[in-house]
């Protein structure tokens, strides 16, 4: 069984997550619950920074999860209560009432369409007889037999004002079906009994639809990956210099004009947009953000399963304001990752100073923000270059964290990225790359510049292994690792 992932948890995840962490603790993000976020300038949007893709497999899977969700809701059945008027000329008027009429709903079924999302719900209808008070005030009591009963809505997306997409009704209910209404010794001509028949029908149909749609509409957005929505505002590693702070909207487009999504090829297609910004923590310079540049929408084809797609664009957008807003620099980008002096002593002869036993770490001054490049061979490969970053290497001699020397790296580090079948954000490290130059000595002296791949590259993987990064919802799992595949401009995660 394959799966689909909200990417945008994914690829915010990477960074904001992070930067949870690194603020005191990791916390789950809030995501689709939507609320007003402060608005950020064009530069930092990408208008289709996310994109959810929804085909009819999808739409299958999410109609089978709602069924279980309202298993219990629906058990009893949906009552229909009260009274319906019916058309008449006459002064008084005339309506139909009734104890009991329960609506038995069977399977849902729903179908993809250029205005939306059609939805179709078989019904089985028990009612006691019903009772018409006429308009000279006289009681009868016609039969409701209706058989073959389907219950059908027409459903569109929309994005509120909270930047959550909703879906809402886009056309009266309708009920179709088999027989029809026996008025028995109703006293009034047919075109009369007909038209009764139809509004009662009608109004049956109105009554029903309300209660369907309002239980759907808690249910569908989430159970078909579109309830993505976020608003964030975070300090990032605070200290006792001060903090950075990262700012982040994740909303769905909406618009008077157009709306929020197309269909083609078979899929609803729903843009998102992503917008990151971030303020320099002090151990950071104030190094400015490179402007987001978007470009065009992801094509699913009808040969194409679909997947949900999030811009490399906001990848690099989200790792560099990290960086920038505090998460690499001094001892956050740490992450209490040390490797034991057995393992580095041979490029560093001078740790065996400390024992074998002795963990040796780092932190690390950035000079510059990082670049984020693509390699793709099938599997998306994420290539993030550090530039040239200043690293302190510390230990531990008797208790107390002490500076064992400095330097200059320069790292490159391939990263695979998936998610696990627990829904946690997973980062591979293939390949570490690490130049050293410079060096000052500390409690010791200065590692040899030729030694220093060797020494830095496990300290940097070790870091980069250590990240504390969100867990997504339950249902983002899929039961098996599910890697990132590159699509144009965008990563995906297939079905």
């Amino acid at each position: 069984m394959t799966r689909r992932v909200t990417l945008i948890r994914l690829a915010l995840g990477l960074g904001l997550g992070a930067a949870l962490a690194v603020g005191g603790g990791c916390k789950e993000l809030p995501w689709g619950s939507g609320r007003l976020a402060e608005e950020l300038p064009a530069t930092d949007v990408d208008r289709a920074g996310l994109v959810v893709t929804i085909g009819p497999e999808d739409l299958a899977r999410a109609a089978a999860e709602a069924d279980e969700a309202l298993a219990g809701t629906w058990a009893a059945g949906i009552a229909i209560d009260g009274q319906i008027p019916l058309p008449s000329d006459a002064a008084e008027p005339v309506s139909v009432t009734w104890a009991d009429l329960y609506l038995e709903p069977q399977g849902l079924d729903m179908a993809l369409s250029e205005d939306g999302i059609s939805v179709t719900l078989p019904l089985t209808v028990k009612t006691a007889p019903l009772a018409l008070r006429d308009a000279f005030g006289a009681l009868c009591a016609p039969s409701l037999e209706l058989t073959d009963a389907e219950l059908h809505l027409a459903l569109e997306l929309e994005g509120d004002k909270l930047g959550r997409v909703q879906l809402i009704p886009s056309a009266k209910p309708e009920l179709t079906y088999e027989g029809g209404v026996d008025w028995g010794a109703c006293e009034a001509p047919a075109a009369t009994l007909a038209t009764w028949t139809d509004a009662l029908v009608d109004a049956i149909a109105e009554r029903a639809g309300a209660v369907v749609s309002a239980d759907l509409l808690g249910i569908m957005p989430e159970a078909l990956g579109l309830d993505a929505s976020l608003a964030l505002a975070s300090p990032v590693a605070r200290d006792a210099s001060g903090a950075g702070y990262l700012r982040a909207s994740v909303s769905a487009l909406s618009s008077e004009r157009q709306p929020s999504w197309t269909y083609a090829s078979g899929h609803l297609i729903v843009p998102f947009t992503v917008g990151i910004a971030a303020e320099h923590h002090p151990c950071m310079q104030a190094l400015p953000l490179e402007p987001v540049v978007g470009g065009p929408l992801p094509a699913p084809s009808a040969e194409d399963p679909g997947a949900t797609y999030v811009s490399v664009e906001v990848v690099r957008r989200a790792l560099a304001a990290l960086w920038l807003a505090g998460g690499a620099c001094g001892p956050h980008g740490a992450w209490d990752a040390t490797v034991a002096t057995r393992d580095l002593d041979a490029a560093w002869p001078a740790l065996a100073k400390l024992g074998g036993d002795a963990g040796v770490g780092l932190t690390m001054w950035p000079r510059e923000l990082p670049r984020l490049s693509l390699a793709v061979s099938g599997d998306a490969t994420i290539t993030v270059a550090t530039g040239p970053v200043d690293v302190d290497l510390y230990g531990t001699v008797e208790g107390a964290g002490l500076r064992l020397a400095s330097m200059t790296l320069d790292a490159e580090l391939d990263l695979d990225l998936a998610v696990d079948e627990e829904g946690r954000v997973v980062v591979g490290v293939s390949a570490v790359r690490v130049t050293g130059e410079g060096g000052a000595g500390g409690f010791l002296g200065a590692p040899p510049s030729e030694a220093a791949g060797v020494l830095l590259a496990p300290l940097v993987e070790r870091v980069v292994a250590g990240l504390a990064l969100p867990r997504l919802p339950a249902r983002a799992g899929a039961g098996e690792l599910t890697k990132l595949v590159v699509a144009g401009r965008y990563f995906a995660i297939p079905r």
